[in-house]
């Protein structure tokens, strides 16, 4: 049964927080329950307009988020307002699309006859058609089944799950790349840190920016390790030749003693 997901800290998001105060939960109500509604279908986040005006969808609700939450975007290239259907965004970067689903349902399907024809007895050899298996495996398979005294049925259900597995959404392999004296020179993918407009730091729930965040930080903590070895260092020659403190971490004036943050820059003419 496909889901549709929402995650925990789409509460006060600034997606949400967006829309006016008044029509606030109605408007994510009705977002939910044509999100829900395309989960269902599995129709990629496209939803007639009919169907979202019979969930009391009305215009101002719409319009609201499309044009203050941006949950919604353009399905024509005109405008939305031209259109039959809305459209979530990024669907397949939060849901599970069609196709997964369907790799997934046809990949339980063969697990679970393979599973109902090793309950059969001895000699049973899988079907190679439905599992990829060539014919060693199908061999191995004879054999153990012929013995089923040398490998317990939690091991064999074990083996064939694992030729079947659920599909995975292909997030690249991050690799660093380390030069003859241990040292990362580059890192595969390229690019800037991820950002997560909804967290300042890496949240551990189901938010794929700051897991991709999490993953980008640990093929890259030699690298972030040395841009942070500089920032201390900046910051402690900038501590120690500030010219209002000089060093001490505190000044005077006339109103008294004060700690001396931040400090200031020495400025060369």
């Amino acid at each position: 049964m496909p889901w549709f997901w929402v995650d925990d800290a789409f509460a006060d998001s600034r997606p949400v927080m967006s829309l006016d105060r008044s029509l606030r939960n109605e408007a994510i109500g009705l977002w939910v329950r044509c999100g829900a509604w395309s989960a269902k279908e599995e129709t990629d986040g496209r939803v007639p307009l009919d169907t979202a005006k019979s969930f009391d969808g009305t215009p101002r609700l719409i319009r609201a988020l499309h044009e203050q939450a941006g949950l919604w975007v353009e399905s024509s290239p005109e405008s939305w307002r031209n259109s039959r259907e809305i459209l979530f965004g990024n669907w397949e970067k939060w849901q599970k699309t069609k196709a997964e689903n369907e790799a997934k349902r046809k990949a339980d399907a063969i697990r679970q006859a393979n599973f109902r024809k090793g309950k059969k007895g001895r000699g049973y050899v899988p079907n190679d058609s439905a599992t990829g298996d060539d014919s060693d495996t199908s061999r191995r398979d004879t054999d153990r089944d012929s013995n089923p005294d040398d490998a317990d049925r939690s091991e064999v259900v074990s083996r064939r799950e694992s030729q079947c597995p659920d599909p995975t959404r292909p997030d690249p392999t991050l690799i660093p790349l380390v030069d003859s004296s241990g040292g990362v020179t580059q890192v595969a993918p390229t690019g800037p840190r991820p950002e997560c407009h909804e967290h300042s730091e890496n949240y551990d729930g189901p938010c794929r920016k700051c897991k991709r965040r999490r993953e980008w930080d640990e093929a890259n903590k030699g690298v972030l390790a040395a841009t942070e070895l500089d920032r201390k260092r900046a910051l402690k020659d900038l501590r120690e030749n500030c010219p209002r403190c000089g060093g001490t971490n505190t000044y005077e004036d006339e109103t008294g003693t004060h700690p001396c943050r931040p400090h200031i820059e020495v400025r060369h003419a």
